[in-house]
């Protein structure tokens, strides 16, 4: 999968770097999202690969924490050279189930990848609105001191070339 970051964003030092992002796919709350999203706990073939899932003495929570485990341990990520493509991958006997969980492991970490990007994104917005907020107060300050020069000096208006430069 290609981790997409916004034009303009690319040397961005808030944005986390193409191994740190991916490493959110190795985090808990991705592996019980697949778990969740794929259904793991209702697919015979999963159950049958990890039979201790398959116990009546288990709540639901307690089994969805062990499958996310199960996830974890049988998960591998990688960055290409460039930094711009991931993949995840999982082993199992079960190809198809291999596949199944790579591909519900993928579906659960782009939402996390790109709320994480919005949020450095968000970040840099913070900092630039709080600037422009600096910046227009210091506008009107020295506004408002070219205007009380102007009245003591008693100038009723500025040269045209000057005024242009302040209106």
């Amino acid at each position: 999968m290609e981790l997409i970051t916004p034009e303009g964003f690319a040397d961005d030092a808030t944005i986390p770097l193409p191994a740190e992002r991916i490493a959110a796919a190795r985090s808990s709350a991705v592996a019980t999202q697949a778990v969740t999203q794929a259904g793991l706990l209702d697919k015979p073939r999963f159950l049958a690969a990890h039979p201790s899932l398959d116990s009546a003495e288990l709540d639901l929570a307690e089994k969805r924490v062990r499958a996310a485990s199960i996830l974890l341990s049988g998960m591998n990520t990688q960055i290409d050279e460039g930094g711009s493509f991931a993949t995840i991958s999982y082993r199992s006997a079960d190809p198809a189930l291999a596949a199944d969980i790579a591909d519900a492991l993928a579906m659960a970490f782009l939402p996390v990848d790109a709320e994480r990007v919005a949020g450095a994104m968000g970040d840099t917005r913070a900092e630039l609105e709080e600037l422009v907020a600096q910046v227009r107060s210091e506008l009107e300050e020295a506004e408002r001191a070219l205007a009380e020069g102007l009245g003591e000096a008693d100038i009723v208006a500025l040269p045209a070339p000057e005024a242009d430069l302040v209106g």
